[in-house]
């Protein structure tokens, strides 16, 4: 009895932390909008479950989206601008910048926290953003 008891509570808690993973997916297209809009700042990313922060010493990387469709990038003291649109079917970040046309699945957002996947050279990883405003 114990047995199943302490089964239940494990199937339970892994169960909460699964919802509560992708808790932005209950919200709508306008309130998702409004959390990505925005100014970010890049401090890790993550490849096959291996997570590497952005060391401090390096120049910031930051994404601004702007309610109006508007993306400014900050590389440093470089700043490149681009676009930006929304698919809430499929919640995904398309980007159209000097990389080109980029679709970010959403992977988690929150108030100060913002992951997304991208590709370089044909490998995907996920990108963490901290909120800066």
């Amino acid at each position: 009895m114990k047995r199943v008891f302490l089964s239940l509570m494990l199937l339970t808690f892994l169960s909460g932390l699964a919802v509560a993973k992708d808790s932005f997916s209950v919200l709508t297209e306008a309130q998702i909008k409004t959390l990505v809009c925005h100014k970010w700042k890049l401090t890790y990313l993550e490849f096959k479950g291996k997570k590497k922060e952005i060391p401090a010493k390096l120049p910031a990387s930051l994404l601004i989206f702007l309610a109006d469709g508007n993306l400014q990038e900050f590389e440093g003291n470089k700043k490149y601008d681009g676009k930006w649109s929304y698919n809430h079917s499929t919640k995904t970040v398309v980007t159209v910048d000097k990389d080109g046309t980029e679709n970010h699945k959403i992977i988690n957002l929150t108030d100060d926290e913002f992951v997304m996947n991208g590709k370089y050279q044909g490998f995907t990883f996920n990108m963490g953003f901290k909120r800066l405003d």
